[in-house]
């Protein structure tokens, strides 16, 4: 029983997973999709502490930490790239 209970896990998160990323891929592309995808061991760390009630050590949240400011700083840099280019317009003559 607890091994068809595992395979039905791991086939449900996985095609939830892959759904969750072609649908982030259509709404924001490729590059910032995969941007995304380094918060994936943030999610697991939050949520086993939530429901399996795993304790969170100085490192784990050091880390986590470490993973999102990057991720706001990935985010920062592109916006200031995009402000650039939307700026420079090239007109036919």
């Amino acid at each position: 029983m607890k091994q068809r209970f595992i395979v039905l896990l791991a086939v449900f998160s996985s095609l939830l997973a892959f759904m969750f990323f072609t649908q982030s891929i259509r709404q924001i592309g490729v590059n910032r999709s995969n941007t995304f995808i380094n918060l994936i061991p943030v999610f697991v760390a939050i949520l086993s502490y939530f429901i399996l009630k795993e304790s969170l050590g100085t490192q784990q949240i050091v880390g986590i930490f470490i993973v999102v400011i990057g991720l706001f700083l990935a985010q920062i840099r592109r916006k200031r790239k995009d402000a650039k280019q939307e700026m420079i317009e090239i007109h036919d003559i």
